[in-house]
């Protein structure tokens, strides 16, 4: 299976836009935050070497993890063989002061 198989279809458009924005050159050192998603639950050993490969992995949720992942090293990421998927992250409450907003005042 191709690597880029293994990315969602958010994550396959990002790179592509990012791709035609820089030429073809595609922002390499830009990191995106991804979850992960393993045949199996990752084992130490794997999260060391995602993290070898340039993964800042933050959380690790048996065969589920989130990272921080440079654009040059997803490619390798998606070709462990104990990778199934890599999905762009998204945040839960984006409305919640996401991308620079403010947060709401909820004290009262």
């Amino acid at each position: 299976m191709p690597r880029s198989r293994k990315f969602d279809a958010p994550l396959r458009s990002l790179l592509a836009r990012l791709g035609e924005e820089r030429g073809g050159r595609g922002g390499r050192d830009t990191v995106v935050d991804v979850l992960v998603r393993g045949r199996a639950d990752f084992t130490p050993e794997q999260v060391g070497e995602l993290a070898r490969h340039g993964a800042e992995v933050r959380t690790v949720a048996g065969d589920v993890l989130s990272a921080g992942v440079p654009l040059a090293a997803l490619d390798e990421l998606a070709g462990r063989d104990y990778v199934v998927s890599v999905a762009l992250a998204a945040a839960l409450f984006p409305e919640r002061g996401a991308c620079g907003g403010p947060v709401p005042d909820e004290s009262g």
